[in-house]
C-alpha cells in the first residue's frame, strides 16, 4: 500500500503477485480507492482480477467509484459500470455524480447520467454552480430545468452559490433556465445579497446587474435585519451599493423612517453607520442625496453614524461636545 500511495507503480507491480489485495488502511481506504485516485486504468483492472473489493466505502462513506468520477478518468468510470457497481452515497450524501459536477467533469456526468436517467440530479447542479462550472450546468439544466430551483440543506439554490462567487456565466445561465432572482435562503439571504458579498468587485457588480435586470426585490431583508445595501458594506462593495441606489424607490414626504437606506439592522446599523466604518464617502453622499434621515439614527451601542467607526467611548464623547458647539454656533450666527 505504501508503494502505490506514493505512485511507487512500478515497486507496487512487481510486488502485486505477493500482495494482499484486500488490505484497508485506518481510514478504510484499499487499493482500488489508490489506484481510482491515480487515474491507473490498467492498475485498476489488475487489482480487480487479484480480487480486490472495488465497492467498499470508506469511513466517509467515498468508494473508489467517487473518486474515479471525480478524477474524470470515464474509462475507469466506464470499467467499473460494466464491473455491476452501482451509484451510492456518501457520508455527506453526495454521490459519484456529485463528486463529477464539483469537478466539472462532463464526460463523466454523460456516463453516469445514461447510467441512470432516474435519479435526481438537483444537488449536483448546486455544486456545479458553486464551483464555476459553465459546461456541467448548461447539461445538468438541460437534463431537468426544475434544477435551477433546487435548494440545498440551507435553502440556498445554484444562483445564491454562483453569485456569492462571482460566476456571472453560470448566473446568467441559470437566469435563462428560470431561476428565481429574489429566492430566499433559510435566513432570508436573496441572490442579490449574495452578489453583494461577493469578494471580486467587478463580477459582483456585473452579476448585480444581470439580477437587477430580472427584477431582483431589492428591498428585502435577512433575518439579521440586514438588506442588500448592508451585506455591500460589509464586503466593502461601494460601487455596487452606489449602483443599486439608482434602482432604489424614490423617498415620499413622510416615508423616510420607513425607506430602505435608513434601515437598521438587529445592531440598529443603517447603511451610513456600515460606510463610515468601511470609509465610503461615495456611497455616504449618494445616500445622503436620497435621504439624510439615518445621520441622528443610533445603534445598538448609542452611536450616530459619525462616531460609528469610533471604539474609544472618550474620544466619541468628545466628538459629540464638539459637533453640539459646532452646531450651536453655527445656528447662533
Amino acid at each position: 500500500m505504501f508503494a502505490i500511495s506514493n505512485g511507487f507503480l512500478d515497486c507496487f507491480l512487481t510486488l502485486l503477485p505477493k500482495s494482499d489485495v484486500k488490505l484497508f488502511d485506518k481510514n478504510g481506504r484499499g487499493l482500488m480507492h489508490r489506484a481510482c485516485s491515480l487515474r491507473n486504468e490498467l492498475l485498476c483492472k489488475e487489482l480487480v482480477n487479484k480480487g480486490a473489493d472495488f465497492k467498499s466505502a470508506d469511513c466517509n462513506g467515498v468508494t473508489p467509484f467517487h473518486i474515479a468520477a471525480r478524477s474524470g478518468d470515464s474509462a475507469i468510470v466506464n470499467y467499473l459500470l460494466a464491473n455491476g457497481v452501482e451509484e451510492t452515497a456518501d457520508s455527506a450524501g453526495l454521490t459519484a455524480f456529485d463528486w463529477a459536477a464539483v469537478e466539472g467533469n462532463e464526460c463523466v456526468l454523460h456516463i453516469l447520467h445514461d447510467a441512470n436517467k432516474d435519479a435526481n440530479r438537483s444537488m449536483a447542479t448546486i455544486l456545479a454552480a458553486s464551483h464555476g462550472h459553465v459546461e456541467a450546468c448548461q447539461f445538468l439544466l438541460q437534463m431537468n430545468m426544475e434544477h435551477a430551483k433546487a435548494t440545498d440543506v440551507r435553502g440556498r439554490t445554484a444562483l445564491h452559490h454562483a453569485a456569492r462567487q462571482g460566476y456571472t456565466k453560470v448566473v446568467s445561465t441559470l437566469l435563462i433556465a428560470g431561476a428565481n432572482p429574489s429566492a430566499l435562503d433559510v435566513f432570508h439571504i436573496t441572490p442579490l445579497m449574495a452578489a453583494a458579498s461577493c469578494s471580486d468587485p467587478g463580477y459582483a457588480l456585473e452579476i448585480i446587474g444581470l439580477l437587477i435586470e430580472q427584477a431582483a426585490f431589492l428591498e428585502a431583508i435577512d433575518i439579521a435585519g440586514n438588506t442588500v445595501f448592508h451585506h455591500a458594506c460589509m464586503t466593502g462593495n461601494e460601487m455596487e451599493a452606489v449602483y443599486l441606489l439608482n434602482h432604489v424607490k424614490p423617498v415620499p414626504a413622510n416615508g423616510h423612517a420607513e425607506h430602505i437606506i435608513n434601515y437598521q439592522n438587529n445592531h440598529g446599523q443603517t447603511v451610513l453607520h456600515l460606510a463610515c466604518k468601511a470609509g465610503m464617502i461615495t456611497l455616504i453622499r449618494n445616500v445622503l442625496r436620497i435621504s439624510s434621515y439615518s445621520l441622528s439614527l443610533m445603534d445598538d451601542k448609542g452611536r450616530i453614524p459619525l462616531v460609528a467607526s469610533i471604539e474609544n467611548e472618550t474620544v466619541i464623547d468628545c466628538m459629540l461636545c464638539m459637533l453640539d458647539a459646532f452646531v450651536g454656533a453655527v445656528n447662533k450666527d
